[in-house]
């Protein structure tokens, strides 16, 4: 069993804890080329070979634990003095502000000096407060995702999806279309329609 670090954004991290999100995709890198009958096959594995280059799943395989970074800051440590609770804590999470600002708390955004957010890349194992494991590795096409799996991404929803014709009539509600809404903000605008192989990571949050 080994550990590895995993960064996610504060929506990401919400819907986590919120026990809504038990699924994570991450593009291949580099992207492997495939015939099309392999395309249609379901790789239920963390590591592979194609044309002579291995590909291993970076976050790991079933068993192992991924703790997540994400953006915080250490205002005790920035040198804040305060006597409100929460500013007591030697971290405190960028996820959190905004879905429960603490009562008494002013001017807590990055421009403040006492709260200077720190990149999520730089976040210590001690300072994770979420940890995960994995219980199944597969790869294929981001856009071969479920509507089942695209709720367990995290999409809120179900969101109409429209079909392109000329009445603009809405089709049946999917998650599907809330998560490619969630991949190209956090993968640049765009990515969805480029459908790269993806891992999808199954994990389960440990107690």
């Amino acid at each position: 069993m080994k550990e590895r670090p995993i960064i996610f954004s504060g929506p990401m991290v919400w819907a986590i804890l919120g026990g809504h999100k038990t699924q994570t995709r991450r593009i291949i890198k580099p992207q492997p080329d495939w015939g099309t009958h392999q395309i249609t096959q379901a790789w239920e594995v963390s590591a592979f070979e194609v044309g002579g280059v291995n590909h291993r799943c970076p976050c790991g395989i079933p068993g192992d634990r991924l703790w997540v970074q994400e953006t915080w800051c250490q205002p005790r440590a920035a040198g804040a003095d305060f006597q409100h609770p929460a500013y007591l804590h030697d971290v405190i999470y960028a996820a959190d502000e905004g879905k429960e600002r603490h009562e008494g708390c002013r001017n807590w955004y990055q421009s403040n000096n006492d709260f200077k957010w720190r990149p999520s890349i730089h976040m210590h194992r001690c300072d994770s407060r979420i940890t995960l494991v994995i219980e199944a590795v597969r790869v294929e096409r981001l856009q071969d995702i479920s509507d089942l799996d695209a709720h367990a991404e995290g999409a809120e929803g179900p969101r109409p999806t429209y079909d392109g014709n000329e009445t603009g009539e809405a089709g049946p509600p999917s998650f599907v279309h809330g998560f490619a809404d969630i991949w190209d903000s956090i993968n640049g605008d765009g990515a969805w329609d480029k459908n790269p192989w993806v891992w999808m990571i199954e994990f389960r949050v440990l107690p």
